[in-house]
This record gives C-alpha cells, sequence and structure tokens, in this order.
C-alpha cells in the first residue's frame, strides 16, 4: 500500500505557536511531531511507500525525515509555487498507477487549537484506515481537479 501526505502548507495561523522556521508538519504533538506519528502510524499498518509532497519550509521536512530510518520507502516532492490539495496530487499523476491514500500534515478550523486539528486529524486516520482495510480504496482523480 502506498500513501501520500500533504506537508506543504504554510501554517500561518500556527506560526504564534510555530515561529517563522518550523513548519506545521513538525509541529511538537505529545513530544514528537506531527508527522513522525503519522510515518510510524503508516508502517505500523504495512505501507511500504510514502510521498511527502512539500511546499513551505519542505527542505526543513526532508531534513527531519532523512535523519531515521521510518520503515517505509520516502519519496519528495518539492513545489515550486503552491498548487493546493489538487494540485499537488496531480504532480504524482504518472506514479501512482494503483490505490493510495492521503494524509494531511495538519487539519485546520478557523479559530482552532492545536490540540484540537490533531484530535480531528487522529480520527480521520483511523477512520480511513479502517475504510481502507475493508477493500473500499480511494481511487485517483485521474488529474481531473
Amino acid at each position: 500500500m502506498k500513501a501520500v501526505i500533504l506537508a506543504g502548507g504554510k501554517g500561518t495561523r500556527l506560526s504564534p505557536v510555530l515561529g517563522e522556521k518550523t513548519p506545521k508538519a513538525l509541529a511538537d504533538i505529545g513530544g514528537m511531531p506531527l508527522l513522525e506519528h503519522q510515518l510510524k502510524f503508516l508502517q505500523r499498518n504495512g505501507v511500504k511507500e510514502v510521498w511527502l509532497l512539500l511546499g513551505y519550509l519542505g527542505k526543513e521536512i526532508e531534513h527531519f525525515c532523512k535523519q531515521k530510518d521510518w520503515g517505509v520507502v520516502l519519496h519528495y516532492t518539492q513545489e515550486e509555487q503552491p498548487l493546493g490539495t489538487a494540485g499537488a496530487l496531480k504532480q504524482l499523476e504518472k506514479e501512482m498507477k494503483e490505490d493510495f491514500f492521503t494524509l494531511s500534515g495538519t487539519h485546520e478550523k478557523r479559530g482552532s487549537h492545536l490540540s484540537w486539528f490533531i484530535r480531528m486529524t487522529t480520527r480521520l486516520i483511523q477512520n480511513w484506515w479502517r475504510w481502507i482495510s475493508k477493500g473500499k480504496f480511494c481511487r485517483f482523480c485521474g488529474g481531473r481537479t
């Protein structure tokens, strides 16, 4: 199984908490970055390859990921300019010929607290995994945005 993590957002609303030099995918949650939680979850659940779609501060995310062996093959795609969710996924159109699922580097809601979006992201991941494990896979949008 393959997965994609969208980790390209700027994190404007989190900048008071994270500062200007920490990407939101590396926000500390319970003593470890959100991205680390996600990569460990994917590895534990049989995902073999993960594409990280990077944007703002993408080099910091790539540097973080290269410091450990995550037990999955990591691929990095850096956006030159923000493409949005569909545009970011479209970059993988030629590489992803099979089923995969997508995780967001964060889950945002206007006025939310960091703990709220982590809780919601965790629920989404768990629900998606239950859905996927029952054989109900998402199909790539075929380039339609």
